[in-house]
């Protein structure tokens, strides 16, 4: 899916790239924008993006009781 002349971006430890090159569909609010490759944060304009907090886990949460 990576494109070749796909633009990427590396600051405070996040790598960023565009939301097409990851998947996301031109109907998509992401697709034009540049998010982080490991934890999916969408870059800021004016780079000041906190530290890369590394891959993203995602799991099932249990019932409260």
């Amino acid at each position: 899916m990576t494109g070749t002349n796909e633009q990427r971006i590396v600051e405070n430890g996040h790598e960023f790239v565009t939301g097409a090159s990851v998947g996301f569909r031109p109907g998509s609010v992401l697709h034009d924008k540049h998010v982080c490759k490991s934890c999916g944060v969408v870059r800021r304009l004016d780079g000041m993006n906190g530290q890369c907090k590394g891959k993203v886990r995602v799991t099932v949460r249990t019932p409260q009781r």
